[in-house]
């Protein structure tokens, strides 16, 4: 089922409502906190409803390709704060969401360890690029 970007955005919010009391629940700082939930509103809100024609939901954006697409080019040309320090802040805030996406059964442990692989794999590509 696809779903509207009215549909998308409330969910959305429901997600990064329950991430922030998530995180809360760890030895995190209140700015830190802040940070990821910022992280995170900009990748599902922004670039996950992006494209317009098929609205990928949070769950779902764990994928390779999608996490490869935002990094390797998305964030890079339309977050005008994309540096090498904020491409780990991101990568950072990712981890943290998608383990909450585990812990709360949104995503298999297989989805998570897909992601883990996909920054493995990538990160370094991704923060040489931030030098271009």
């Amino acid at each position: 089922m696809s779903l509207s970007e009215k549909e998308a955005r409330e969910e959305n919010a429901e997600l990064i409502k329950d991430f922030v009391l998530w995180l809360e629940n760890k030895p995190l700082s209140k700015k830190t906190i802040e940070k990821y939930a910022s992280n995170i509103d900009f990748y599902i809100n922004e670039y996950l409803i992006y494209d317009g024609e098929e609205i990928e939901r949070a769950k779902d954006g764990y994928h390779g390709g999608t996490i490869d697409v935002f990094f390797d080019y998305w964030f890079p040309k339309k977050a005008l704060w994309a540096s090498k320090a904020s491409t780990k802040e991101n990568i950072t805030s990712l981890k943290k969401f998608y383990s909450f996406m585990l812990e709360t059964n949104s995503i298999t442990s297989e989805n998570y360890n897909e992601l883990l692989e996909t920054f493995k794999d990538y990160k370094f590509n991704w923060l040489d690029n931030m030098d271009e």
